[in-house]
């Protein structure tokens, strides 16, 4: 169907402005939302309010609120429109009105004379200029300078052993922050001291510091770790799970090794 909808603005001269929109679409929406071919800025209207299409023949206007719409005087969820017709959702009026050549359905959109600008939602695509005394481009620089100190510079120096222990007293971000999930049980004597296994700020724990606890191990002897080839130990053994679980039961991970029973 191609929707004709003229928007008439009245002056206070008395005067009468139009402009006209084409929609082609199977149904014409009308609501609060943005994504509305019809869109309103009443607060009394719904997000998606009503729709007008075709039903057994017929224009038919469909209300989704259970308020519907006021159609000639009278509330309605389903009506036929013609053209005379009168449809009110909340200050808005919209007059159905004889499509002309090549048009199917043609309307007049225009507010109540007894709108209030109480009624009406705030324009939220207007451009903030600033906000507290700050423009944008301050406020946002203002974040992420404040990002950056207290969720990477402070916490990063408790990586110096002299400032660690002091910085992890105070109630300001420490390393703690970068923790990726709890600490195992086993570990727990180990759980406040991250560079017990983390021995390199921002690099992986490497098998070294598995071994120097963990020397007594099924993995590790006279063939040490070869027979793994390159798996790490944190292939299989992985810390700050949630639930806290080392081992990973993941069949598939020992099958990549074990496939072969018999050799």
């Amino acid at each position: 169907m191609r929707f004709l909808i003229s928007f008439i603005t009245r002056t206070r001269a008395g005067g009468v402005e139009q402009a006209d929109k084409i929609i082609t679409a199977d149904k014409l929406t009308i609501g609060r939302a943005t994504d509305r071919m019809l869109k309103l800025q009443d607060r009394r209207v719904r997000l998606e309010h009503a729709e007008i299409g075709r039903q057994n023949g017929a224009v038919h206007i469909r209300a989704a609120a259970l308020a519907g719409v006021t159609v000639n005087g009278r509330s309605q969820r389903d009506a036929p429109l013609e053209p005379g017709d009168v449809v009110e959702i909340g200050a808005n009026v919209l007059t159905i009105v004889e499509p002309p050549d090549g048009v199917d359905f043609a309307l007049t959109f225009e507010l109540s004379t007894a709108a209030s600008d109480e009624q009406f939602v705030a324009d939220w695509s207007a451009p903030v200029t600033s906000l507290g005394g700050f423009s944008k481009r301050r406020l946002a620089w203002s974040l992420f300078g404040a990002v950056v100190v207290f969720g990477l510079l402070l916490p990063a120096l408790a990586l110096f052993e002299p400032l660690a222990g002091t910085l992890r007293a105070t109630p300001l971000p420490d390393d703690s922050w970068w923790l990726a999930g709890p600490v195992h049980s086993a570990h727990s004597s180990t759980a406040g001291q991250c560079d017990a296994c983390h021995v390199k700020a921002f690099e992986r724990v490497p098998d070294a510091a598995c071994t120097e606890c963990h020397a007594v191990s099924r993995h590790v002897g006279d063939t040490g770790l070869a027979v793994l080839g390159a798996a790490r130990c944190a292939s299989c053994h992985r810390e700050h799970n949630e639930p806290p679980e080392l081992v990973n039961r993941n069949q598939a991970l020992c099958g990549d090794c074990h496939a072969d029973l018999p050799a």
